[in-house]
C-alpha cells in the first residue's frame, strides 16, 4: 500500500498527469479549431480540405509525442529505444506497406491538389462528391442514391475530375432544313442557359450524319456538376418544347421494305 502510495505521489506520476492533461487540451482544442475553420470558411473547398489534412497529421503525430514525453518523464531513455525500435519499424513497414502508400499518396494528392472536399469525381463506374478527405482514404457521396464509399488513397489514381460540360444529341429528320433546325436548337440552347444551376449554353452544330437522321449537338455547362442529370432531363424537356413549338417531329426509327410484283 505504501508503494501504491508513493507511485501516485511521485513526481513521475504527477508529469505524466500533467503531460495527458495536455493531450487532452491538444486534442479538444484541435477538433474546435477544425469545426471552427470549416464553419469560417464557409463553402470554401480547399480550407475544408486543408483542415482535414491538419487534423489527421495531428491524430498520428500527437498520441506518438505524448507517449515519447510520458517516457521521458518517467527515466527511460528514449534515444536508445528508438534506436531499438528502428529494426522493429522496418519489420512493421513491410506488414503495412499499404497503409504507407496510401499515406505517401496522400501527401502527393494535398501538394498536387488534385482535388478538394466538395469536388464532383467518378470513380470507375461510380460518381460522387468527396465529403471527406484524409492521408489514409477518401470518402465519396454518390450522386444517385447519396451512398458512401471509401476508397485506399493509393487508387485515387483511377479517379477524374467530373466535368462541368454537358452535351445533348438531338437527332432530326434529313427532311429538315439544318438552317432552321439550327435556329430552333439556338432558341432552345438560349432557353436552358436561363435554367437556375446553368452558367451557359449554346447550339453546336452538326454532331453526326446517322443513317436515317442528322445528329445536332447542345452544349451546356452547369454551376454544379452534382446536379448534371437532373438539369440535363431539364435541358431535353426545353428542347422537346422548342422543337415542338416550330413543328419539328422527332423522327423514329422505320424500316422501308420493298417488293417485286
Amino acid at each position: 500500500m505504501d508503494k501504491l502510495q508513493a507511485f501516485f505521489t511521485s513526481k513521475y506520476f504527477i508529469a505524466s498527469l500533467i503531460i495527458i492533461g495536455i493531450a487532452v487540451f491538444l486534442w479538444f482544442f484541435t477538433s474546435y479549431s477544425r469545426k471552427k475553420w470549416n464553419w469560417l470558411s464557409g463553402k470554401e473547398k480547399e480550407a475544408k480540405t486543408t483542415s482535414s489534412i491538419l487534423f489527421d497529421i495531428f491524430k498520428i503525430i500527437i498520441p506518438i509525442i505524448i507517449v515519447l514525453a510520458i517516457l521521458e518523464a518517467n527515466g527511460i531513455n528514449i534515444s536508445g529505444l528508438i534506436t531499438g525500435l528502428g529494426i522493429a519499424g522496418a519489420v512493421v513497414g513491410l506488414a503495412l506497406q499499404d497503409i504507407l502508400k496510401d499515406v505517401i499518396m496522400g501527401f502527393r494528392l494535398v501538394s498536387d491538389k488534385f482535388f478538394k472536399v466538395g469536388d464532383i469525381v467518378r470513380y470507375g463506374d461510380y460518381e460522387g462528391k468527396i465529403v471527406d478527405f484524409n492521408l489514409r482514404v477518401t470518402r465519396l457521396e454518390l450522386t444517385i442514391n447519396k451512398e458512401l464509399i471509401t476508397i485506399c488513397n493509393r487508387n485515387i489514381s483511377q479517379i477524374s475530375i467530373a466535368p462541368k460540360l454537358c452535351s445533348i444529341r438531338v437527332n432530326l429528320s434529313y427532311n429538315d432544313d439544318h438552317i432552321a433546325v439550327g435556329k430552333v436548337l439556338t432558341k432552345a440552347a438560349e432557353r436552358i442557359a436561363k435554367l437556375e444551376g446553368i452558367e451557359r449554353a449554346r447550339f453546336a452544330g452538326t454532331e453526326e450524319f446517322l443513317d436515317s437522321s442528322i445528329s445536332y449537338a447542345v452544349f451546356f455547362w452547369c454551376e454544379d456538376p452534382a446536379n448534371r442529370y437532373e438539369l440535363h432531363r431539364q435541358a431535353m424537356l426545353v428542347i422537346q418544347n422548342t422543337l415542338k413549338e416550330a413543328g419539328i417531329q422527332i423522327p423514329y426509327q422505320q424500316i422501308d421494305i420493298h417488293t417485286d410484283h
